[in-house]
């Protein structure tokens, strides 16, 4: 999966699956589901969870939202969540981006990367990227002669 497919599957995930505002500092939503997927499965450190969102009401609308884009999925209580293939994939995916502010040169306005189909779960069998090295690493090695 190219670069370009690997911002528009999470600007797609924010703004269509998520409903994040892009308005005032969206980059710290996009980091506390950064954090979280990266702390999944929750019911291994529920104290780093707790310490990332609380155990109050707004705990319960976080991981609640997680659940709805079908990235957790949980048993008798949500706070014990883990991940999908689709929450797999994307924790992948954005320990991929350096800088949200790509997100806002205009490039990733359509509701999904694949021209209003929705993605399946071929997308989440595709790893997001080949190399081990993060996308603004890629590219500058792309740059060099």
């Amino acid at each position: 999966m190219t670069r370009d497919e690997v911002l528009a599957h999470a600007y797609k995930l924010f703004e269509s699956d998520m409903g994040l505002c892009a308005c005032g500092q969206p980059w710290e939503g996009y980091e506390l589901v950064r954090r979280l997927l990266d702390l999944a499965p929750y019911y291994e450190h529920p104290d780093r969870v707790t310490a990332a969102i609380g155990n109050d009401g707004s705990a319960h609308l976080v991981l609640s939202m997680l659940t709805r884009a079908e990235l957790i999925e949980h048993g008798g209580a949500v706070g014990g969540s883990w991940l999908t293939p689709k929450g797999a994939w994307y924790r992948d995916a954005l320990r991929l981006i350096d800088s949200w502010e790509e997100f806002d040169d205009g490039r990733f306005t359509a509701p999904s990367p694949h021209e209003g189909t929705p993605c399946g779960d071929a997308c989440w069998n595709d790893p997001p990227g080949t190399d081990s090295l993060r996308i603004s690493e890629i590219e500058k090695r792309k740059e060099r002669p």
